[in-house]
């Protein structure tokens, strides 16, 4: 009995020491995993004058959030601009929360809409990035016309949605309130300006 006490014990602490192979190993965190990801949104002053942040969340300072938010507009004017930024602990969570965003691109009309138009890219709109793992960038009409952008940049994931300024389908002669293909353009060539500065600055 003694001998097969000594045994089991022997065999335990051998286990101990051996790396299994079936056990799933906890990777290593990527560059720049405790820097604050709201520091990574845009700034009103990647926005024209007179749009401001009006959907502020003090929160999101903390460095431990992954996922935050924030709304843009004009006070009592309609359009706004929404930006959120999700952070993955590996690149391949940050892959399948992009697959998982591309459903904004197929939106389904409703009976409440009174303009429906699918989600294509505009000619008027050419910047795509250079440095993002995956881009995608369209515009289309759902009661209002808007563009989305959704973009993967190694673990971190960002998803846009920007009213835009054209020509109101309804009312011929009048603009939608937003901002202008430009204007858009603009605030896309931002948006890759941060996320390329702080992989500079967090190289892997």
């Amino acid at each position: 009995m003694r001998k097969y006490i000594i045994l089991l014990l022997f065999v335990a602490l051998m286990l101990a020491c051996v790396r299994l192979p079936f056990v799933k190993q906890t990777p290593t965190p990527l560059p720049g995993w405790r820097s604050p990801v709201y520091q990574l949104l845009l700034e009103d002053s990647s926005f024209p004058e007179g749009w401001k942040d009006e959907f502020p969340n003090e929160t999101e300072k903390d460095p431990t959030i992954n996922h935050v938010y924030r709304i843009w507009g004009r006070g009592y004017l309609p359009g706004t601009v929404e930006q959120s930024i999700q952070r993955a602990y590996t690149e391949e969570r940050a892959i399948k929360t992009y697959q998982n965003l591309q459903s904004q691109f197929t939106p389904t009309p409703s009976v409440f809409d009174d303009v429906f138009i699918p989600l294509e890219s505009p000619e008027e709109v050419s910047f795509v990035s250079e440095v993002a793992d995956e881009w995608k960038f369209a515009c289309g009409w759902q009661t209002i016309p808007f563009c989305v952008l959704i973009a993967r940049y190694r673990n971190y994931t960002t998803e846009m949605r920007l009213a835009l300024e054209t020509e109101d389908i309804l009312n011929p002669g009048e603009l939608t309130d937003g901002l202008t293909y430009l204007e858009i353009e603009n605030v896309l060539q931002e948006v890759d300006l941060k996320f390329s500065e702080f992989l500079i600055q967090n190289p892997q």
